[in-house]
């Protein structure tokens, strides 16, 4: 009798971790390219995006018990 047990694949965090982190990375210079030529330029774009980082923490951070 033939064995039919297929083993599951394994998920492997590392590979995960950087996925996420490359997409991440991706989306944030994305957004730094549309604000660059919405802005005409790198320091407008910068303080668009810190701006808004800013606002995101400032909307996040009392949820995980952040001041």
């Amino acid at each position: 009798m033939q064995d039919t047990y297929k083993a599951t694949q394994r998920i492997e965090p590392v590979k995960w971790l950087i996925a996420a982190l490359e997409t991440g990375l991706g989306l944030i210079g994305a957004l730094a390219l549309i604000l660059y030529f919405y802005t005409g330029s790198f320091a407008g774009a910068g303080q668009k995006l810190d701006a808004g980082l800013k606002a995101i923490w400032l909307f996040v951070a009392p949820f995980l018990g952040q001041n």
